[in-house]
């Protein structure tokens, strides 16, 4: 708190004065850059000799979908792709789970002050220019001086790792009734009194995080220029067990969402769905050591075709029927429709010609409505 009223204050102080004597708008940018460029030199040496687990926080603080809340942030911060553990009793046996209190000043260490928990409990950064300085700078520096896009597009990937790990734990897998007092959280439960559901917060904090974010995270970090092989690991088993888990609790946590997975759905229809390019192409590139069927179809009967179809996603069409595994004229099951049929109605001119490399005089019409 000290240092946010040091660094920023201060400038907010100058600029407000140069207000008042009337200085004009150029003299108040040119003090604005001055003072940044001494924040910039601040953060600098705050963030020197930062230890691996300062830049995870970073991380989560700079690219989480929206603020984490301490409760979840405990769980975040203690999970990676490749962790030994497979269960969240583990984590608690193993004393890997810190307390609020603990968290929060964790927070203050790793961050060296230019993090706080609001009153709200989320945690982010003291100010803007702290976030801008680590996105723009500070990540490269502590990823190893890698440029800062790819720095972004490998936290992505470590973000949608972790919340998929989550996802990957037995708890969460077998869970098909209510919680119970033995639940995984319940030994330091942030309430006695609570109202038990299949998956309550106060069991899974981390739960709704993980289940709404992951896609989001793994989108953002797709590049074919950066290794993806941490997070295709999770896909490796056969069973689908993990995309199975992530339906399961969407419908739970959210069943009328339009975004909500019908059953069925793979990782290939995942990815195609999205337009996740770069992690798809790895992954039908290492389908024939698997089992994987990547013209199955969900419970709607689309397949990953279908969706990148409907979604516009051209490179993905593409990528899909140079495969030549993928039946072109399947049609869903609720409507009866074909990929064009949806490419077509959405408007998708460019997946319209790619699929047919012309547009027919019908699909013309079709686009035309």
């Amino acid at each position: 708190m000290c240092l946010r009223r040091f660094s920023v204050g201060a400038l907010v102080t100058q600029v407000l004065e140069l207000e008042r004597d009337g200085g004009g708008i150029k003299q108040m940018e040119e003090t604005v850059r001055s003072k940044s460029s001494g924040l910039d030199i601040l953060y600098r040496r705050l963030i020197r000799n930062m230890e691996p687990a300062s830049l995870k926080l970073t991380q989560w603080i700079c690219f989480a979908t929206r603020p984490l809340s301490i409760e979840e942030l405990r769980w975040a911060m203690v999970l990676e792709v490749d962790c030994s553990h497979r269960s969240l009793e583990a984590f608690q046996s193993a004393e890997d789970i810190p307390n609020n209190d603990r968290m929060k000043r964790q927070v203050q260490t790793l961050s060296r002050g230019l993090a706080e928990v609001t009153g709200t409990q989320d945690v982010q950064f003291i100010h803007q220019s702290v976030k801008d300085f680590f996105v723009e700078k500070g990540l490269s520096a502590l990823s190893g001086g890698m440029t800062s896009t790819k720095a972004t597009i490998e936290a992505h990937l470590r973000l949608s790792g972790i919340c998929l790990r989550y996802l990957s734990m037995q708890e969460i897998g077998s869970a098909s009734s209510p919680s119970s007092p033995s639940s995984p959280s319940s030994s330091f439960s942030s309430s006695s009194c609570r109202s038990f559901t299949r998956y309550s917060h106060t069991d899974y904090p981390f739960l709704r995080y993980a289940t709404f974010s992951w896609v989001a995270h793994a989108k953002q970090g797709d590049a074919t220029s950066v290794p993806q092989g941490d997070l295709l690991m999770l896909f490796a088993s056969p069973t689908n067990s993990i995309m199975e888990s992530w339906v399961r609790v969407y419908e739970d946590l959210d069943h009328w969402s339009a975004d909500c997975p019908p059953k069925g759905t793979g990782v290939v229809h995942v990815m195609s769905r999205y337009g996740i390019f770069g992690l798809l192409t790895v992954i039908l590139q290492t389908a024939h050591q698997t089992t994987l069927d990547i013209d199955a179809s969900d419970d709607f009967g689309r397949t990953p075709l279908l969706w990148a179809a409907e979604k516009g996603h051209e490179a993905v069409v593409k990528l899909l029927l140079d495969t030549g595994k993928v039946e072109i004229n399947s049609k869903d099951s609720r409507y009866g429709r074909t990929s064009l049929s949806w490419a077509a109605e959405k408007g998708h001119e460019a997946v319209v010609n790619r699929r047919y490399g012309g547009l027919p005089q019908a699909v013309t019409w079709l686009l035309s409505k």
